[in-house]
C-alpha cells in the first residue's frame, strides 16, 4: 500500500500474528556548521510558511543565544516570543511540558505557530513532544519541525 512518502506491507504469518513493514522516504533539510544560526530564519519561513514563532530553550542556552535569535527572527519579519524552561534533566517532565503547553496557550499560539528548540538533547526532546500534542489531542505524531541550534 502505498503512503504518499513511503510504502507499508503486511503479511499473515500463519500463527495468528500480523506482520508490518512501513518504508517511509521523508525528507527534510539538517543545516550543520558555525554561523548557520543566521540562516534559521530563512530555512524555517521557507519550510513552514508562517509569520509566528515561539522559541523554547533553557536558562544555560538562554543567556547565550536567546536575544540573538529572537533579533535574527524579528528582523526577518516574524512575531517572536519565547519560553525558557530551568536547565538540566529535571526538565524533561510532564509538569515541564504542561508548563510551556500553558504558556504557549496563553499567549497566543495557534496551530501553525512553529516552535524553535534552542539548544541541546532536553530542549529538543521536550519542543517535539509539545509539538506534536499542542492543539492536536493525543500525541501521535511530530506535526512541526524542532530546530536545534546551539
Amino acid at each position: 500500500m502505498s503512503l504518499g512518502c513511503g510504502k507499508m506491507d503486511s503479511s499473515d504469518d500463519g500463527d495468528g500474528t500480523l506482520s508490518v513493514s512501513v518504508t517511509r522516504q521523508d525528507t527534510y533539510p539538517v543545516v550543520i556548521g558555525r554561523g548557520r544560526i543566521e540562516t534559521l530564519p530563512s530555512l524555517v519561513g521557507r519550510i513552514l510558511k508562517t509569520d509566528s514563532l515561539f522559541i523554547v530553550t533553557d536558562e544555560n542556552v538562554g543567556e547565550l543565544l536567546l536575544q540573538r535569535t529572537a533579533d535574527l527572527f524579528s528582523e526577518s519579519g516574524m512575531h517572536v516570543q519565547s519560553v525558557v524552561i530551568p536547565a538540566g534533566e529535571s526538565s524533561k517532565s510532564w509538569a515541564a511540558a504542561q508548563n510551556v503547553i500553558d504558556a504557549l496557550s496563553t499567549r497566543g499560539a495557534k496551530r501553525r505557530t512553529a516552535l524553535v528548540a534552542l539548544g541541546g538533547g532536553v530542549i529538543v526532546d521536550m519542543v517535539g513532544f509539545v509539538a506534536s500534542v499542542f492543539m492536536r489531542g493525543c500525541p501521535t505524531s511530530t506535526s512541526r519541525r524542532a530546530f536545534s541550534a546551539s
